[in-house]
This record gives structure tokens, sequence and C-alpha cells, in this order.
């Protein structure tokens, strides 16, 4: 997997919360701070601007988790610790 850009790091460390998991109004508030910066190539912000509902949908649906009972390894695209 890629390393994030250090600007989107940058960005998710100014938000740290002290929670175990973030809200799904924390991963909406990402992709807001996320698309107003426009750090990203253009190419990519200009795809998820114009698909913002299925990308904002994207950052929130792994949360089922915890509605669902599923594990984090079946609901996550990714290895998580």
């Amino acid at each position: 997997m890629r390393r994030a850009p250090s600007s989107i790091q940058a960005l998710l460390a100014h938000y740290v919360f002290k929670t175990d998991m973030p809200t799904p109004f924390y991963h909406l508030f990402i992709v807001k701070e996320l698309l107003s910066r426009q750090i990203l190539p253009v190419d990519i912000q200009q795809l998820l601007e114009e698909h913002l509902e299925v990308f904002s949908m994207g950052c929130v649906a792994p949360d089922v988790q915890t509605l669902s009972g599923q594990s984090r390894y079946d609901t996550h695209f990714i290895k998580l610790p």
C-alpha cells in the first residue's frame, strides 16, 4: 500500500481525537477538509468531487461494523491493527 503524501498525513494528524474509533461524522469532516484544501493531484481531486456521494459513503461504510457486529477485518479494505 502506498503511503499518503505528507500533506495528507499532516491534515489527519492535526485532527486527532482521543477515541478508539473516529465517528462517521469525523470521517465526513476529513472528506470535506481534504477536498477543500486541494492538496490532491488535480485529476484525483476532480474525480472525487464529481463522485462526492460515493466517496463520502465509502469513507463511512466500513463503520458498519459497530452496528452489524462484524469484525473490523471484514469491513475494512486494508489490514488494520
